[in-house]
């Protein structure tokens, strides 16, 4: 209320242009995406680890956030292979945790059998 700016909604809006201009597909705005979702509560990750497909796995991203609870993370992988990252597990509270994460990177894997 001090400030004639209002920081925490100039924050927002940065992070909601970021997010509409890295994370949107045809379907959904930036913003409303998995990853688009952690960018706008958590903002830039520490480091990004990428790993593209390959004949063992489907693309996947690590984004860590080591200043945040004693360090969390969390894992985004592209199940349809349409480049559609989907949150799949995390460390941090209250967000989607599972330790069995790595089944989604599997090429063939499928939800129905897990």
């Amino acid at each position: 209320p001090s400030t004639p700016l209002n920081e925490a909604e100039y924050q927002y809006q940065q992070r909601k242009a970021y997010a509409d201009l890295h994370f949107s597909s045809q379907q959904k705005e930036g913003w409303r995406t998995d990853r688009g979702r952690i960018y706008m509560i958590y903002g830039e990750p520490s480091e990004i680890e990428r790993f593209p497909s390959s004949l063992e796995t489907k693309p996947y991203q690590i984004w860590h956030y080591y200043e945040i609870e004693g360090g969390i993370y969390f894992v985004f992988v592209d199940k349809t292979g349409f480049g559609m990252l989907e949150l799949v597990h995390s460390t941090a509270r209250n967000e989607l945790q599972d330790e069995n994460w790595r089944r989604w990177i599997r090429p063939n894997s499928d939800s129905r059998f897990y």
